[in-house]
C-alpha cells in the first residue's frame, strides 16, 4: 500500500541509535546534537539510555537487542492491550479487539519498530490497568517510565487519565505524584515547546505528506475493517440516540477512559496524522469491541481467538524482521 502511494515506510531506529551512541560515548545527547536538530528539543532519555547501556556492553549485543525488539514489540503491544481488555471487560471483548488490531497496518508499522512509540503502546495499557485496580505505586512507576520514554507524546495519554480522575473525582493524587516524579522532563518540555511545535508542525517524511493530503490513505493505513466497523457503530449510535435521546448502553470504566484517550490523541490530527492512525487503534478497538460483544452473544472460541491473535502478531513481526533484514537494512551503531 505504501509503495502504491510512494510513501515507503522506514524505521526511525537510525535516529534513535545515533542518540544512544552519543550517550554511550559520554556526550550530552539530551540538549545537543541529533535530538535537537530532528526533534526540535531534547528527546526523553529512557529509551536511549537503555540502548546506550547495551552499546557499552558491546555493539553486537545492542544489535541483537534491537532485533529482539523488532520481533517482540508488536506482539507485546497486542498482549498488553488484550490483557487490559480481558481483565477490565471480558474475554469476548479481548477476542474481538485482537482481531481488529491485526487488521491495522498503522499499528503493525509503528508497534513493530524498535522505537519509543512501541514502548509507549505497551506501558500505557499497563498504566491504565494499575490505575483502575487502584495500585498507586505501580501506576506512578509505569506512567512515569512512559513519560521519561516519550515525553510530549506521552502527556497526551497522561491527560486522558487526568480528565477521567477529574470527571470521577478520584485518584487525583496518583497524577500529582506522577507529575512530581516527572517534573524535570516537564520543565524541559515547556522550555523547548516552541522548538517542538516548529518541527512537528512541518512535514517530516513522505508518509506524513501523503497522510496530510489523502484522507483515504489515512483510513487504509489505520485499517479499512476498523474504519468500516466504526461507521456501523456510529450509525447504530445515531439511530439509538434519535429513538431514545440517550446513550444506548452504559459504558464501562475502561470504555470511558478509551473515549477520553481518543479525545486527547485527536490533536495529533493537526500535527502528525500518520502517528494518530496508529495511536488511535487501541482505544478505538476498546470501544468497538464493547459494542460488538453487546450484539454478539455466542461464547464459543473466545480464548482460542485471543491466543490466535497473539500468535499471528508474532508471525507478522517475525516476517517483517526477516524482510527488513533481507532488504539489507544496517544499524549504524
Amino acid at each position: 500500500m505504501n509503495l502504491h502511494y510512494k510513501a515507503v515506510i522506514g524505521s526511525d531506529f537510525q535516529f534513535h541509535a545515533k542518540i544512544a551512541k552519543d550517550y554511550s560515548e559520554g556526550k550530552n545527547a539530551l540538549t545537543k546534537g541529533e535530538a535537537i536538530r530532528v526533534n526540535g528539543g531534547p528527546y526523553p532519555p529512557l529509551f536511549h539510555l537503555f540502548f546506550a547501556l547495551c552499546l557499552l556492553i558491546s555493539t553486537g549485543f545492542a544489535v541483537v537487542i534491537m532485533y529482539a525488539f523488532q520481533v517482540l514489540l508488536f506482539p507485546a503491544v497486542m498482549a498488553a492491550t488484550l490483557f487490559l481488555i480481558y481483565k477490565k471487560m471480558n474475554v469476548r471483548a479481548a477476542a474481538f479487539a485482537g482481531i481488529l488490531m491485526l487488521t491495522s497496518i498503522a499499528l503493525f508499522d509503528r508497534a513493530a519498530q524498535a522505537t519509543p512509540q512501541g514502548i509507549d503502546m505497551i506501558l500505557f495499557p499497563l498504566a491504565v490497568y494499575f490505575f483502575l485496580e487502584s495500585r498507586k505505586i505501580p501506576y506512578i512507576v509505569t506512567m512515569s517510565a512512559m513519560i521519561y520514554n516519550h515525553g510530549i507524546w506521552s502527556y497526551l495519554h497522561f491527560g486522558a487519565l487526568i480528565l477521567y480522575s477529574l470527571y470521577k473525582k478520584e485518584k487525583i493524587m496518583y497524577h500529582v505524584w506522577t507529575f512530581i516524579v516527572t517534573l524535570p522532563l516537564f520543565v524541559i518540555t515547556v522550555i523547548y515547546l516552541p522548538g517542538y511545535m516548529r518541527i512537528h508542525s512541518s512535514v517530516q517524511s513522505t508518509q506524513e505528506l501523503v497522510a496530510l493530503g489523502s484522507t483515504w490513505y489515512l483510513i487504509k493505513y489505520m485499517g479499512v475493517i476498523i474504519a468500516g466497523v466504526t461507521v456501523i457503530y456510529l450509525i447504530y449510535l445515531a439511530i439509538a440516540l434519535i429513538k431514545k435521546a440517550r446513550f444506548p448502553y452504559k459504558l464501562s470504566n475502561l470504555e470511558q477512559i478509551a473515549l477520553l484517550w481518543m479525545l486527547t490523541l485527536s490533536s495529533l490530527f493537526f500535527i502528525i496524522r500518520d502517528r494518530l492512525a496508529s495511536y488511535i487503534v487501541p482505544p478505538l478497538v476498546i470501544i468497538l469491541a464493547g459494542f460488538i460483544v453487546r450484539k454478539v452473544k455466542s461464547r464459543r472460541f473466545y480464548i482460542p481467538l485471543v491466543l490466535l491473535s497473539t500468535i499471528i502478531a508474532m508471525i507478522f513481526a517475525l516476517l517483517s524482521w526477516i524482510i527488513w533484514f533481507k532488504a539489507g537494512t544496517q544499524v549504524a551503531v
